[in-house]
């Protein structure tokens, strides 16, 4: 059984002060979530082998999702392979050009969860993961750390120092922060990324994907060059937006993370490897089974069903409790739109509470270049961690 427990709750006037801190020092605009806060009062502790077995594992599973994606796409130029998306949207992700596939500055997050059997994964963040604000200060901000808590690193700083190194930018560079405008919560990572950058004497300009132009392979920014990159704009909302086809037209070589990321950020991706013979080994130990969601499973499931491109837990169920409407939904979507859900097999998370407060936890490990960089916890009282969950540091202790 997992090595994962929580800590005590923080004091009420110490969570406060964290709190405050979390959002004026961590940049953590998006603090509430409804009508309750998004910061936990309480840090994550995992024992020292959970957290080697967990930084074992993703350097694995780095390895194998870089592979998955180039292998899928080469099969998917083969006209005779399964495509598992609108047709528009499978004409644009097969057409991409070699640098979408480029692994430098690359960054992923994988999600565990500590259930009874051991860790679990539920997903790979490889497309714009997020939650590096929470990761880079949270620990560092904690009120009441205890002698022998260690922090599992910096993951904003060391991915900004990969970007860096791997684009081979100088002061004096400028740097598109490519994002949705809209969002605060989107502009916050932005914003930390901005200012890291500034200390290598980086120019970085936020901007919107249709304030991007893409020329031969190049990226300019109010007519003038960028030398990179840095994407935080969903790449299946590019994939499915009329107005995305330029990125994937003419994918730019500089960029992080590349668009060949969708292949794995598409749940269906171990059902498409299990179907054409890809090995992955470190995803099957981990990952609980996942299949293509069929209409007869709709009736008899208790799997849960999750659409491919879902975020932070957005619209997973357990089948046989979904109601009518929402199975008219997907059912739709699987006569319409062809694998955008997949079925998989549910595995029950370790309640590191009690049964009066249940508490139930994910850690996201960020991995760079093959190199794990740091992590940062969810909780929640909830029999999913979605986007409901509270974030909290993550230590490893002895």
């Amino acid at each position: 059984m997992p090595g994962c427990a929580v800590s005590a709750r923080l004091s009420p006037a110490a969570f406060r002060r964290y709190r405050l801190d979390a959002i004026f020092q961590g940049r953590k605009w998006d603090a509430q979530i409804f009508d309750r806060s998004a910061i936990a009062d309480r840090a994550l502790l995992l024992a020292r082998e959970d957290w080697l077995e967990l930084e074992s594992a993703v350097t694995l599973l780095y390895a194998e999702t870089l592979q998955v994606e180039r292998r899928l796409h080469e099969l998917a130029r083969n006209e005779g392979s399964a495509r598992y998306l609108p047709r528009r949207a499978w004409k644009r992700l097969r057409s991409l050009p070699p640098p979408a596939f480029d692994g430098r500055a690359r960054l992923m997050r994988f999600d565990f969860h500590p259930t009874e059997e051991g860790w679990r994964l539920s997903e790979v963040n490889s497309d714009v993961p997020g939650g590096l604000n929470e990761a880079s200060s949270f620990h560092r901000l904690w009120p009441e750390p205890t002698v022998g808590w260690q922090v599992t690193g910096d993951p904003a700083r060391a991915y900004i120092g990969h970007v860096i190194e791997a684009f081979g930018l100088d002061a004096g560079a400028r740097v598109g922060l490519v994002h949705a405008t809209a969002y605060s919560d989107d502009w916050q990572q932005m914003a930390l990324f901005q200012a890291l950058l500034a200390d290598f004497g980086v120019d970085a300009i936020g901007v919107a994907p249709t304030g991007i132009e893409l020329r031969s392979g190049g990226i300019c920014e109010s007519g003038r060059p960028l030398d990179a990159a840095l994407r935080f704009f969903p790449g299946d909302w590019l994939l499915f937006a009329s107005a995305g086809a330029p990125w994937f037209e003419r994918h730019p070589a500089n960029l992080s993370n590349p668009l060949g990321a969708l292949y794995s950020q598409n749940k269906f991706f171990p059902v498409a490897c299990a179907a054409l013979g890809v090995e992955t080994p470190t995803w099957a130990r981990y990952l609980p089974r996942t299949f293509r969601l069929a209409l007869a499973d709709l009736g008899r499931s208790r799997d849960l069903a999750k659409p491919c491109f879902g975020r932070v837990g957005e619209d997973i169920a357990a089948i046989n409790e979904l109601n009518g409407r929402s199975k008219l939904g997907i059912a739709l979507d699987l006569l319409l739109g062809r694998g955008l859900w997949v079925r998989q097999e549910a595995f029950r998370g370790l309640n590191l509470g009690s049964a009066a407060e249940p508490i139930r936890a994910c850690v996201g490990v960020y991995c760079v270049g093959g190199k794990v960089i740091g992590g940062y916890g969810r909780l929640t009282g909830e029999r999913f961690v979605d986007m409901r969950a509270t974030d909290s540091p993550v230590f490893v202790v002895n």
